[in-house]
């Protein structure tokens, strides 16, 4: 839409102004290498400052960012935040800025390091609070899917109960012969009757 065209026109106005601010610092390092070559003052008295260069450049660099989230080019930000905090470690903007980037990413890790950072020197800030909610509810997920459902259970009620072992074929049939002795026969009653059968046989005669 409207939104996304104004954006992109931002990023690249920025992004031009931020090419200029580039040249305009090499050519003063230049100036300044060639003055103490020459042993002269070549200063300037509309040169910018090198603390007004780098305000301006933090201004530049909280803009792009601001629209590059509006563009969802994330990584885009990250690097232009993190240019941004490189000049002022503290400022709010970039902070919360490159949070809102890094969880958009997904990491978890270092979205919780920007906001922890960030609410060192806005605490209490209420997005930031909610954010945070986000991110422990993502991690606690994250962790469930590694440990699995068990985790958290006993020992005894994660540990897989042993499956009883079916009695081997010759178990089985001594136990079947135990429990059928009382019902049948012994097999070895009629070669003991034959016996008995021989030796009166042999005492007759």
């Amino acid at each position: 839409g409207s939104s996304v065209v104004a954006a992109q026109a931002a990023v690249d106005a920025w992004g031009q102004g931020l090419l200029a601010l580039h040249r305009c610092r090499n050519l003063s390092g230049q100036k300044s290498a060639a003055a103490k070559v020459a042993g002269t003052d070549v200063t300037d008295s509309n040169d910018p400052s090198a603390e007004e260069v780098e305000s301006l450049e933090l201004v530049m660099r909280l803009n792009i960012s601001q629209a590059l989230l509006k563009l969802k080019q994330w990584e885009f930000a990250v690097s232009h935040c993190e240019a941004a905090l490189e000049i002022d470690p503290q400022n709010v903007k970039a902070l919360w800025r490159k949070a809102k980037a890094v969880w958009a990413l997904r990491c978890p890790g270092e979205a919780r390091q920007a906001l922890d950072a960030f609410l060192q020197v806005d605490p209490g800030n209420p997005a930031a609070r909610a954010m945070l909610v986000e991110i422990q509810a993502e991690e606690a997920k994250k962790k469930a899917k590694r440990v699995g459902p068990g985790f958290g259970a006993p020992v005894e009620e994660r540990r897989p109960r042993r499956q009883q072992k079916p009695p081997s074929s010759e178990a089985a049939e001594t136990d079947a012969t135990d429990r059928g002795s009382s019902e049948t026969t012994n097999p070895l009653l009629p070669a003991e009757s034959f016996w008995r059968c021989c030796r009166r046989k042999s005492k007759q005669t």
